[in-house]
């Protein structure tokens, strides 16, 4: 576990920068070595969804997951998830999940372009957040999952990642590289893969 008390390229999917001011949030990587095929390392990401949003719901908050690797509270971003893969066909080497959570930042302090769509812990709740504390709670709950997905599959996993999805039945955007989908969420498959009914 490699945790930086701030970040001067810090980065999201797809390129986007993830702001990331000195002594605000938490900024942490967490180098895995799961013993499984590289398609089964993306079932990674649900499992620790799950274990960001539960640390948020001890916070008091009721936090959604957004397919596939986003926590918001009160609809805004509070926390994202990167997973970065070294890979033989035929096994993974090594697996970094890059977690940044939005812990005390005012909402001043986001940049303009981010100030409606993000939010922060501390902004949701109107109370400080102890970064320590919410760390080790965090990385509790990522063991565990982390155990239950090595363990027991991916299902269980999913299950429990479905009880934070809130998107079924609404509109959603999907926005790739180089396009966008527009569609009705259907919800997800047995592999996670997001099921949308277009038009």
């Amino acid at each position: 576990v490699v945790i930086a008390e701030t970040q001067t390229k810090g980065k999201g999917r797809i390129g986007r920068k993830w702001e990331s001011p000195a002594g605000t949030n938490l900024y942490i990587s967490i180098i895995l070595r799961p013993p499984v095929a590289p398609q089964g390392a993306a079932g990674l990401t649900f499992a620790l969804a799950v274990a960001v949003a539960e640390a948020v719901s001890n916070r008091g908050l009721k936090p959604a997951v957004k397919w596939p690797n986003d926590i918001l509270t009160g609809g805004r971003k509070t926390a994202g998830i990167l997973l970065e893969m070294d890979s033989e066909p035929d096994r993974v080497n090594f697996v970094i999940a890059g977690v940044g959570v939005n812990l005390n930042m005012k909402k001043e302090f986001f940049p303009e372009n981010i100030r409606e769509t993000a939010t922060s812990i501390c902004e949701e709740t109107g109370s400080p957040v102890d970064r320590a504390a919410f760390t080790a709670d965090m990385l509790s709950s990522m063991e565990r999952w982390y155990g239950v997905y090595l363990s027991e599959g991916f299902e269980p996993v999913l299950e429990a990642w479905k009880g934070f999805f809130r998107s079924t039945g609404k509109p959603v955007k999907v926005t790739f590289f180089d396009r966008k989908v527009e569609g009705v969420c259907r919800g997800v498959d047995s592999t996670g893969a997001l099921l949308l009914e277009a038009e």
